[in-house]
């Protein structure tokens, strides 16, 4: 099992990841953004900024589809 740091290297690299820890590492790049490690690991790693957004951008759209938002996460709720 690999440690958080571990498994978002391993995605930033580009290597295959299970859906499962695609939603994990997707996870961590939230709480992760803004902090030194994180822009150094995108600085460091080619093209690893690009891949981070590709997996933010598909979790996205999973928890979109996984809320039942028919109005692409919208939630107008919360200005009601």
């Amino acid at each position: 099992m690999f440690d958080e740091f571990e498994l978002m290297t391993k995605s930033l690299q580009g290597k295959s990841i299970t859906k499962g820890e695609e939603h994990q590492v997707a996870e961590i790049i939230i709480r992760a953004q803004g902090t030194d490690l994180y822009e150094q690991m995108v600085n460091q790693i080619d093209g690893a900024k690009q891949r981070a957004l590709i997996v933010l951008k598909g979790y996205e759209t999973e928890e979109s589809i996984n809320s039942g938002s028919i109005n692409g996460g919208f939630d107008l709720s919360k200005y009601v």
